[in-house]
């Protein structure tokens, strides 16, 4: 085998292994902490790692700094950081470049005021996927909240079934005698579609690159 031979496959190799591994890269994932941004009353839209929160409806909305804010009378869920907090507003995700994503997990609390007959209950969580159908899941709110106190204000919820999403929303269910006022850090998603077909078929692409280069020096 002459040495031309012998470099050609080489190459051939090194493209198949990197297009592989390329097809094998794992998704971004990316927590929504909010921590980066300072406190907003009604802000339209925020940006973080890649994806929009969106607040709307008729009421009003918050990126709280820490239970002290001045509109926490007398206290607001506190976690000693920046949080999102609905006054009977929603919050939507989506990705920035329109890509697919999965949703894992998130924190969530009630509301402000030390008023538990204007907290929500539970917080729904609806999923839209590409093909146009929906998963929504219930998240049971504990009512234990106490400001700046030694009490966990936060409560950590897993989500199931959530993948292939194209949007993700929040909104706050009242129960019986309650309202809908609920907040949310820690949002966790993975980014950007499945690596299907493409990057799938990116490593016999590659090797057949290496291929042709086999065959020119050959000839």
């Amino acid at each position: 085998m002459s040495r031309y031979t012998k470099t050609a496959l080489v190459l051939a190799g090194i493209c198949f292994v990197a297009g592989s591994a390329l097809a094998s890269m794992p998704s971004k994932a990316a927590t929504l902490d909010f921590n980066a941004f300072q406190g907003a009353t009604n802000f339209g839209s925020i940006a973080e790692d890649g994806f929009s929160v969106t607040g709307s409806g008729s009421g009003f909305h918050y990126l709280s700094t820490t239970g002290g804010a001045s509109f926490c009378v007398p206290s607001c869920p506190q976690n000693g950081t920046v949080y999102l907090f609905s006054m009977g507003d929603a919050f939507e995700i989506t990705a920035q470049d329109s890509s697919t994503f999965s949703f894992t997990s998130f924190d969530g609390a009630e509301g402000h005021e030390g008023k538990p007959e204007k907290w929500a209950q539970q917080i729904q969580v609806t999923g839209t996927r590409s093909d146009a159908t929906t998963v929504t899941q219930s998240f049971n709110l504990d009512f234990v909240q106490d400001g700046d106190g030694s009490l966990n204000d936060f409560q950590a919820f897993s989500a199931v079934g959530f993948t292939d999403l194209v949007s993700l929303s929040f909104i706050g269910l009242p129960g019986t005698g309650t309202g809908d006022r609920f907040s949310l850090d820690n949002i966790e998603l993975v980014g950007g579609a499945a690596p299907v077909p493409l990057p799938a078929a990116l490593p016999l692409l590659l090797g057949a690159l290496g291929l042709i280069g086999f065959v020119g020096w050959r000839r």
